[in-house]
C-alpha cells in the first residue's frame, strides 16, 4: 500500500511537470522597481502578503502584498527587493518571526530569510535541506520539514526535520521522522508534525529535538489546526479523514470518514466562531484541472459538513481573515497564467471580490492587520 501511495504521488508530480513544462508565462502584474517595499513606501504589516508558489519547471515564485489602505496589489517584491536573486520553485511556505520573513523554496532546497517589512535578503539557509516543505521557530531555533532525497521506488526513507539555529543560519541538527513529514504547528513545548505516508504525528521536545508523542493516524495526514477551547488538534488527511486528537493525552478523540471526498490536505479555521475550512482537490480526465470544493467543519460541535461550502476550479490557497470574517482561496488558473485570489464571506459564501495577482499559483496568505 505504501508503494503504490508513493508511486501515485510521484505520477501526479510527473504529470505535472510535463503540464507546465508546456507554460513559459512570466505573468503581467504591476512590477515593482527599485528597493522592494521600501521603494513605494508601503506598509506591510497592513495588508496581506500573498504568497506565490511558480511553476515547477521555473525559477518564478513570487511575493505579492494586498494593502488595505490602497486597496491595490503589489506584485513582484522579492525580485523588486533582492534582483538578480530569485526565488526558485515550488514556494511551499513562508513563516514570519522576530520581523523576519522564512522562505521555504522547496525546488531549490534552501530557506531564504529577508526582512518582514522591506523584504530584502539577510542570509539563506543553502546547506541540508532535501525537499524542504514547512518551518516554524522556537526559542531562536527554526525546525523545517525535509521529505529527504526520493529513492528508486519514490520513496523518501531518510526524511527529517532539520533544526536550524537561526543566528548562524545553519542546519545544526537533524532529526530522523517517517516519510515525508509535512505540516508544523508548535502547542506547549512541542513542535508537532504530520507525516503522509504513514499516517504519523510526531511530537518534537525542542529542549533536546527527540520524539516524545507519537500518534497513530489516518494515511495521508496533513494539514492541522489548532482548537484551543478543547485544546485538540484537528488533522485532515488526503486519503478521506479528518480526525480530532486531544492533546493532554495524545489520544485520537474521533475519526470522521470522509467518503468519496479527496482532501487536498489544506485546512484553515476561523478561530472567532470555531469553524474550520479543508479542500477536496479532483484532477479532471487529462490533468489539465482541478475541481474543488471547501468543506466546513464545526469544532466547537465535532462535525463536518456533508455538503460544500463553496466550490470551484483550480483552487489552491486557503485563509482565514479574522478581522473581516472573509475565506481567501488561490484560483492557480492552472499555472498556465498568473493567478487570482477570490475572496467570499464566511457568513453565506458570496463572493465579495476578486484579486488579480501577478504571481504563478497563489497558495498562502499572512495576514497582517
Amino acid at each position: 500500500m505504501k508503494n503504490l501511495y508513493n508511486r501515485f504521488q510521484w505520477l501526479l508530480v510527473v504529470v505535472l511537470v510535463a503540464l507546465l513544462a508546456a507554460c513559459n508565462n512570466d505573468g503581467d502584474g504591476d512590477d515593482m522597481g527599485g528597493n522592494g517595499a521600501d521603494s513605494v513606501g508601503l506598509d506591510l504589516s497592513e495588508g496581506v502578503l500573498i504568497i506565490n508558489e511558480g511553476n515547477f519547471t521555473q525559477a518564478n515564485g513570487e511575493i505579492s502584498f494586498y494593502s488595505f489602505d490602497s486597496m491595490a496589489v503589489f506584485n513582484r517584491l522579492f525580485n523588486a527587493a533582492n534582483a538578480p536573486t530569485v526565488l526558485s520553485a515550488v514556494i511551499q511556505d513562508v513563516h514570519i518571526d522576530n520581523n523576519r520573513a522564512y522562505i521555504v523554496d522547496t525546488k531549490g532546497g534552501k530557506v531564504e530569510v529577508v526582512n518582514a517589512q522591506t523584504l530584502e535578503s539577510v542570509g539563506a539557509v543553502t546547506q541540508g535541506l532535501t525537499n524542504p516543505r514547512y518551518m516554524v521557530t522556537v526559542n531562536g531555533k527554526g525546525y523545517v520539514s525535509c521529505w529527504g532525497p526520493f529513492d528508486a521506488d519514490f520513496n523518501n526513507p531518510d526524511s527529517y526535520i532539520a533544526v536550524i539555529d537561526l543566528a548562524t543560519l545553519t542546519v545544526e541538527t537533524t532529526i530522523e521522522t517517517p516519510d515525508r513529514p509535512e505540516h508544523l504547528l508548535v502547542n506547549n513545548n512541542l513542535v508537532l508534525a504530520t507525516c503522509t505516508v504513514n499516517g504519523t504525528l510526531i511530537g518534537v521536545n525542542p529542549a533536546n529535538n527527540t520524539i516524545e508523542q507519537t500518534v497513530n493516524l489516518f494515511l495521508g495526514a496533513s494539514g492541522m489546526v489548532l482548537d484551543a477551547p478543547s485544546n485538540s488538534l484537528w488533522v485532515v488527511a488526503t486519503f478521506g479523514a479528518l480526525q480530532q486528537v486531544n492533546l493532554n493525552d495524545y489520544e485520537v478523540v474521533q475519526t470522521i470518514q470522509l467518503t468519496g471526498l479527496a482532501p487536498s490536505g489544506r485546512i484553515v479555521q476561523h478561530e472567532g466562531s470555531r469553524t474550520a475550512y479543508f479542500s477536496t482537490s479532483v484532477f479532471n480526465a487529462d490533468f489539465t484541472e482541478t475541481s474543488n470544493s471547501i468543506y466546513t467543519v464545526d469544532l466547537a460541535a465535532g462535525t463536518a459538513s456533508t455538503q460544500p461550502f463553496l466550490s470551484g476550479t483550480n483552487w489552491g490557497g486557503l485563509g482565514v481573515d479574522e478581522e473581516t470574517n472573509a475565506l481567501w482561496i488561490g484560483d492557480n488558473r492552472a499555472f498556465q497564467t498568473d493567478g487570482a485570489v477570490n475572496i467570499y464571506n464566511i457568513n453565506g459564501g458570496s463572493l465579495r471580490e476578486t484579486l488579480e495577482v501577478g504571481g504563478i499559483g497563489p497558495n498562502q496568505f499572512i495576514f497582517n492587520e
